[in-house]
């Protein structure tokens, strides 16, 4: 399974375990509502600055994101 796909399923199980909306999940995370979906879906990667915002949302540090997608 590549990193896209680990990550996008990541990304997509927290928000629904959390009962957020992509829009919402979009706005914590510090990006636009389309590259919040492209990311879901796997059709794009964050660059570190995402990253960094993005786990800061889902309450990880970076390392346990990157361990979460490399496995």
């Amino acid at each position: 399974m590549s990193i896209n796909a680990k990550f996008s399923g990541y990304l997509y199980t927290y928000r629904i375990s959390n009962q957020m909306t992509q829009k919402k999940m979009s706005e914590l995370c510090g990006v636009s509502l389309r590259h919040y979906q492209d990311l879901e879906i796997g059709r794009a990667l964050p660059n570190l600055t995402n990253a960094v915002h993005i786990a800061a949302q889902l309450n990880i540090s970076l390392d346990s994101l990157k361990s979460e997608v490399s496995r």
